[in-house]
This record gives structure tokens, sequence and C-alpha cells, in this order.
């Protein structure tokens, strides 16, 4: 999934996340609400912090803060729009299947949002989330979001536009779509994750998509507990773990310890 890194370096993406409206989700905001007490007396680690969305919401709050990300472009624009008005927060490029500079137990909070985890394959995803229980302290939080898998039925249908040329287009889209993900899109009902050949940015990301349940088995697997999911549209916990196997979100966030 290299071809990952190479469309976050380009110029016409970085552009987008640098002029991206700094907002939380629904999820993040209901996250923050339950974290707020504690950020103060928290050291922050923002991976994959792209244009610095999240950064003037955390930053300002926590008592130490390194944004990273493996794109150097990203990066620049982060130091250059923070360092005046927070100056007090770091960055760096850094690359989440390498975290070895980084110090065992030093974070009191680690946090991926945006679906970045999904940007590397199942292997380093393992590995990833190894290294990051690994930096998180004894009670460290780790709060991040991934694609949904059992949304991607909802995904791939055909879905009616008024305007007749947007949805002769959208139908092009989907044939292109079926044809560059038919092997993953024939393990759907089998698989607990798939990749997919994604049409953002041109067909220019492979996507990382993971059914619930199998998301917590593999944060128990690696020492993190205390799973919480909560719902995309309105950011709520999903406290029944019976509907989980339910959950038709395009993605979901995880907060765990």
């Amino acid at each position: 999934m290299n071809t990952n890194l190479f469309t976050y370096s380009s110029n016409k993406v970085i552009k987008h996340y640098a002029e991206y409206s700094r907002k939380f989700q629904p999820p993040e905001k209901t996250i923050f609400e339950i974290l707020s007490p504690q950020l103060s007396q928290m050291k922050m680690l923002d991976i994959g912090v792209g244009g610095g969305r999240t950064t003037s919401f955390f930053a300002p709050r926590v008592k130490e803060y390194l944004g990273i990300d493996f794109s150097d472009g990203m990066i620049r624009i982060c130091k250059e729009k923070f360092k005046t008005t927070i100056p007090s927060a770091k960055f760096e490029v850094t690359d989440v299947r390498n975290l070895s500079h980084l110090e065992t137990h030093h974070y009191d909070f680690v946090m991926f949002s945006f679906n970045g985890i999904d940007n590397i394959n199942h292997k380093e995803r393992n590995s990833a989330l190894k290294e990051i229980r690994r930096i998180c302290s004894p009670q460290g939080v780790f709060c991040f979001s991934s694609h949904n898998l059992q949304y991607l039925p909802e995904f791939f249908k055909i879905h009616f536009r008024l305007h007749i040329f947007k949805f002769i287009k959208s139908l092009m889209n989907r044939k292109r779509l079926i044809k560059q993900n038919q092997d993953s899109l024939n393990k759907l009902n089998t698989e607990d994750h798939v990749i997919i050949y994604d049409d953002v940015y041109d067909f220019g990301l492979h996507t990382y998509y993971v059914r619930p349940l199998y998301q917590i088995e593999m944060l128990h697997s690696v020492g993190f507990k205390n799973v919480r999911l909560f719902e995309l549209a309105k950011g709520n916990e999903i406290n029944d773990s019976s509907e989980f196997n339910n959950l038709m979100d395009p993605w979901i966030y995880y907060l765990c310890k």
C-alpha cells in the first residue's frame, strides 16, 4: 500500500488537507468531552495529523503534544500553520509503521483519526497496534477511527441521482470500482477484513475495511482493554455489543485503554 504515501504527498491532496475545515466529527466531540477532565495532564501523540485538523482542539489543552505524519508536505504545513498560534505543539515526519524512536510508556493519549490506520495493510496494522500499545502509558488511552467492512454492500449499491449526467458518471465510477475490487468483493461475506482500491483521489488509495468485532479482537490481542465504540452520524456510544455485527456506519470510532 505504498501508493498511499505517494497520494498523500501530492500537492493536490496536501492543499486539500491544509484547507480542510477544522471541526470535530461527532464521535470526536463525544470522546473529547469524555477525556476533557484529564487532558491537561496528558502527553498526546496525534498520528496522521494531516493538515492539523485536530491540533487546534487538543494541542492547547494537553501537557505535551506531538503530531506526526508520513507525508513530509503535511508536516511542513502544520509547522507553518501553528508556529505562532500554538508554539508548544511539535511536529515530525514519522511513519506509524516505525515508531521505534518513541519512548516506551510515554504517551497518555494516542489518537489516529480520520481512518489513517486504514492506509496500511493487515500485517503492518497489527505491528502498528503493538507499537502504539508499547508507547502508551500504563493507563494510556488510544482513540482511532476505521472503515467498517459491513458498510461495503451499501457503498457498492446503485444510488439514483436527479441530475442525469451525475448519475451516468456515478454508474461509470461504480463499474470501475467493481472491476478494480472484484476479488475483495467476492470475500465480503467470508472475510473479517479486506483491502479496497478506493475511488477517492482518482483511485489513488488502497483502504483497509474491517468488521468491528474483529477489530476489537485485534485490540485485545495486543493488550488493549475496555474497547468502546462510537457511531459516526451522531457520535453516540454503542453500548449493546450484540449490535456490533449490525453496524452499517461507513466508519467507526474506537476508544480503548
